[in-house]
């Protein structure tokens, strides 16, 4: 029998009910979405620092004169 940490103390479980954990995989699904998410952000980041400017009016590019 097992006891997890941050669970009522009079709740034990079985192994394998310990190491069945959806919690566990809402979790990493959650973690999973939000790294996801600010790799995007990063990449769109990177994009834009790597946007070229008009030598005239120092303007970015837009995407389709960057084109």
């Amino acid at each position: 029998m097992w006891r997890r940490l941050g669970r009522d103390e009079d709740q034990w479980q079985t192994l394998a009910e310990a190491l069945d954990s959806p919690e566990g995989d809402r979790l990493y699904a959650v973690q999973r979405k939000e790294a996801r998410r600010r790799r995007e952000e990063r990449e769109a980041a990177e994009r834009e620092a790597q946007r070229p400017m008009c030598a005239g009016c120092g303007a970015k590019f837009t995407d389709e004169r960057w084109k």
